[in-house]
């Protein structure tokens, strides 16, 4: 009776570490290292601006209920804010001024979110200022 031959296992020599197991080892050291870093220069480093929150107009559309203004906030500072109040404003038209409120619930820092104001006069022909008028600290 002749024996099988033994099926090799591992792919190479016993205790040997193959190339790419090391590439992906040291991969993932230097995402994890990278991270630690980004995290505490983050935390313990910033430059902690205040909030700044900007707005502008990105749209105006014809709808149903007269024109959409649709608008961009942006916080440029490093804290969030909470329930961030946006005022638009249509100067001229017959009936004088038309003032439209917005609230955004939260805008994080360094990020944008968007929304939008149905107004009954055309954006287009008269001009609509917006801007932030206020927010809480969540």
């Amino acid at each position: 009776m002749s024996a099988a031959p033994k099926a090799k296992s591992g792919g190479g020599a016993p205790g040997r570490i193959p190339p790419a197991e090391w590439a992906i080892a040291v991969f993932g050291a230097v995402l994890t290292l990278g991270a630690i870093a980004y995290l505490t220069v983050t935390a313990f480093g910033g430059s902690n601006r205040p909030p700044d929150v900007a707005v502008e107009m990105i749209g105006v559309e014809r709808v149903s209920a007269g024109w959409l203004v649709r608008i961009r906030a942006t916080n440029r500072g490093d804290e969030p804010v909470a329930d961030v109040t946006v005022e638009g404003v249509a100067r001229g038209g017959a009936p004088g001024e038309e003032r439209i409120g917005l609230t955004l619930d939260y805008l994080p820092a360094r990020s944008s979110r968007e929304g939008g104001m149905y107004f009954r006069v055309d954006p287009r022909r008269e001009p609509v200022e917006v801007r932030a008028t206020g927010y809480r600290e969540p």
